[in-house]
């Protein structure tokens, strides 16, 4: 898990935060960012609500910062 927050333009040089644009498809009321850097493990029985679907590029841009944190090559 990912936490979201909310997104600031200060943010946009920090390579572990990741802008997450409001849509329809994602449930967000504000443009948020997705902070790698307090990824978690939670067991999925803890979540009850879909809130909403993350779409696939911002998947991908949350995964490379994971991969940037990490130290690995995320291409």
């Amino acid at each position: 898990m990912v936490p979201l927050t909310s997104w600031q333009a200060r943010f946009i040089v920090r390579p572990h935060r990741v802008l997450v644009s409001a849509t329809d498809s994602n449930g967000l009321e504000v443009d948020s960012t997705a902070d790698v850097l307090h990824l978690r493990s939670l067991s999925v029985q803890r979540f009850r609500l879909l809130m909403g679907v993350i779409s696939d590029d911002d998947l991908a841009a949350i995964q490379r910062a994971i991969l940037t944190v990490l130290g690995m090559d995320p291409q």
